[in-house]
């Protein structure tokens, strides 16, 4: 199956350090919370079908009962960001138009370009409902 990969190191091999992290002592383990975030949540082609089998991994390795927090954040960006980053990286397909995109402003004047409403429903309603059936007893501790 399809493997995801991150940083430098692949999320199997970080999903097998947190399982180490988060076993009870008696199993081996530190006995310790876990935490898991997932960025940037991005409303791809098939998103829906990518992310249930991030999900699957998550629930493969942590297949015993623990104390589990999740943390969403989906893709966002400023101008400034943008800029930035296109700089960077002037290859990349990552799209960063502001087409398909709402501008959302915070107290203070700052501006960045988030989904638009009625996809951050969908997409929030899909993840809490993945989390509440495959996690029952995880704690959701954000979405933005």
């Amino acid at each position: 199956s399809k493997r995801f990969e991150g940083g430098t190191a692949t999320v199997d091999g970080r999903l097998a350090s947190l399982r180490k992290l988060a076993l009870p002592r008696e199993q081996g383990g530190g006995a310790y919370a876990a935490g898991i975030v997932i960025a940037p949540i991005m409303a791809l082609p098939n998103w829906e079908i990518e992310y249930s089998m991030l999900f699957d991994q998550i629930e493969s390795s942590l297949d015993f009962s623990c104390d589990l927090t999740f943390e969403l954040i989906t893709h966002r960006f400023t101008p400034g960001s943008r800029d930035v980053l296109q700089g960077w990286y002037p290859k990349s397909q990552l799209d960063m138009s502001e087409d398909g995109r709402e501008l959302k402003r915070n107290k203070f004047g700052g501006a960045k370009y988030v989904y638009p409403r009625e996809k951050m429903k969908e997409m929030r309603a899909w993840f809490t409902t993945e989390i509440a059936r495959r996690f029952p007893h995880a704690t959701l501790l954000y979405w933005t």
